[in-house]
């Protein structure tokens, strides 16, 4: 799982959660799932709450 920043406003950011690839009903195609967060504050804080959102979505990706 793979995750970056998008900065969007001064002192805001977007957080992007790559969660994998799915395969669509519909058409058979694989499909690009992302989790997208917004964050407020610098960098470096976004910077540690990607990396805590990273730990969370693998913690549960690990029970499943």
């Amino acid at each position: 799982m793979r995750g970056h920043l998008v900065k969007r406003y001064k002192g805001t950011w977007s957080i992007v959660l790559d969660l994998g690839r799915r395969r669509d009903p519909k058409t058979g195609l694989l499909k690009r799932v992302q989790k997208w967060f917004s964050c407020t504050g610098t960098k470096k804080e976004a910077e540690e709450k990607l990396s805590r959102l990273l730990h969370q979505y693998q913690a549960v990706a690990l029970l499943v």
